[in-house]
């Protein structure tokens, strides 16, 4: 995991706690004109005054509603191609972000014997 390679002391302490059990997380990657191609990504990130400022729309995020942080995947330098892509910790409350309706989707589940 990056966070605890490249993070600093301040931040694992302040995000891996989030990460556990008890706060639940989200991977959201999926765009309606990209899928899960990664590489495909229209959510962008700008450099502003004290972080980033994320714009994009994320679809069928398992567990959306029940996490309370999220790793989003957006791109910084669309010139850069994978290499301009950057993956951001997002907390649910946070201004701007909001959960949409839930989708019915299949679900399933896999024995392993």
């Amino acid at each position: 995991m990056r966070l605890l390679r490249w993070a600093t002391e301040e931040q694992k302490k302040h995000w891996l706690p989030r990460m556990g059990i008890r706060h639940g997380g989200g991977l959201p990657l999926s765009e309606a004109g990209a899928g899960s191609d990664a590489f495909a990504l229209q959510t962008r990130a700008e450099a502003v005054k004290g972080g980033y400022r994320l714009d994009g729309r994320k679809l069928w995020i398992s567990s959306a509603r029940e996490a309370g942080l999220f790793i989003v995947f957006a791109t910084i330098d669309p010139a850069a191609g994978y290499r301009g892509i950057t993956a951001f910790l997002v907390e649910k409350d946070m201004p701007g972000f909001t959960v949409g309706r839930k989708e019915d989707k299949l679900e399933f589940g896999l024995e392993y014997l």
